[in-house]
Parts: structure tokens; sequence; C-alpha cells
């Protein structure tokens, strides 16, 4: 009787176990799914295309290549003239040959202010740019942070939106971390 009852316990151990091995397996075939359709909205992406204006008001469809790297911000219509005259500053401090800057509208209001300031501030400015990488700066925007593009990897890191001349120094310190 105790040699059934072993094997009766071995029996289920070895069921156990099977049913174990198969639900490792689900759920490592559940994350690959996730991953496969998940976007990359959570992570920052380089723009593709883009049209706006660049420092001189000529109209671009390419981000400025003299650039290592882009900072890119949006600038939002309900404060235009205090977040072009912040970044106006910013870029005229700028002492970096290997740092561009790139505002990015969020809205029409400020679609049509910066039309009408073509070629009066310091930095490229885009109207609209494709989907993807409009949205991931949105959020970006949204959680209070910039973007830096590295243009040699195009590798996009975030950083926190700078509201003084000095916050946008201690950023600069970082710069190099963008690979």
């Amino acid at each position: 009787m105790r040699f059934l009852d072993f094997l009766l316990c071995l029996g289920l151990f070895v069921l156990a176990a099977f049913i174990f091995r198969l639900d490792l397996l689900d759920f490592r075939e559940l994350q690959k799914q996730e991953t496969k359709s998940s976007t990359s909205f959570d992570s920052p992406v380089p723009f593709r295309f883009v049209h706006g204006y660049d420092e001189h008001g000529q109209i671009i469809s390419k981000l400025p290549l003299e650039r290592q790297n882009l900072a890119i911000f949006v600038i939002h219509g309900s404060s235009f003239e205090t977040e072009a005259a912040l970044w106006t500053s910013i870029v005229a401090h700028n002492n970096s040959a290997e740092l561009g800057f790139v505002g990015v509208c969020d809205d029409q209001v400020c679609i049509d202010r910066l039309s009408q300031a073509r070629g009066t501030l310091l930095f490229s400015s885009l109207i609209y740019g494709d989907y993807l990488a409009m949205r991931t700066l949105i959020k970006t925007d949204h959680d209070g942070q910039i973007e830096i593009l590295n243009r040699a990897t195009g590798a996009v890191k975030t950083f926190p939106r700078p509201q003084t001349l000095e916050d946008f120094a201690g950023i600069k310190g970082h710069m190099t971390e963008v690979r």
C-alpha cells in the first residue's frame, strides 16, 4: 500500500512540474507578444519628417544638420512670448558649437505667433513633424521635460525642462551622457 501511495505522490509531483513548465512557457510567450505589440510611446524617438523655420526664417524640412546634439522642446501658444524669450536667452548664452536648439509648436496659436516671429528667434522652430516623434515629445513635455537628440547615434534622452539659464547650465553638464 505504501508503494502505491508513493507512486501516486510521484505521479502528482510530475504532473505539477509539467503544468508549471507550461505556465512558464505561456508567460514567456505573453511577454514576447506584449513587446511586439507595444508602441514606443514611452521612449522618445528622433524626428524624421518636419516642417518649420530655421533661425534665419528660411523654411526647413529636416532638423538642422550642423550640430552634434539638439535640444528639442515644446513651445506653448498660451505662453509663447515668455517661452520664446527664455529659449532665445538660453541660445544667446550657449557657447557650445555642438548644441543646437529646436522648438516645436503645440497648437495653432503658437503656429500663428511663430509665423509672425519668423527669423527673429535664435533657434529653429517646427510647425509639425512625424506623428510618433511628436506624440513622444508631447508626452515628454507633459512630464515637464525636454529631449536632447544625439545626431551621431540617434539616441534621445530626456532632461527636466529648464525655467532659467542656470537650469539649462545644469543640463549641459550632463549632455555627454547622451550616446
